[in-house]
């Protein structure tokens, strides 16, 4: 069975200040930037996690670049189905 490629930063599609996902496994994420957000110029983006799963965290994680961002999407995407 051939694997499939996760899923990274630039396979996100933002509208205004906001991206989601969905997983197969059925983990979801927000990735947002912007005021009310935690972030900076050199991080510019959080991510909240949906089911929360304590392996990863359990609070929305901030100031990340686009790089810690896909590195969660591909942690996520390998937890075992929610």
């Amino acid at each position: 069975m051939p694997r499939t490629r996760k899923k990274v930063f630039q396979d996100l599609s933002f509208q205004a200040n906001k991206a989601e996902m969905t997983f197969p496994n059925g983990y979801s994420i927000t990735v947002l930037t912007g005021r009310g957000s935690a972030t900076n110029r050199e991080n510019p983006y959080e991510l909240i996690m949906n089911p929360i799963n304590q392996t990863i965290s359990d609070e929305p994680i901030g100031y990340l670049d686009e790089n810690g961002v896909s590195q969660l999407m591909k942690e996520i995407q390998s937890l075992r189905p929610c």
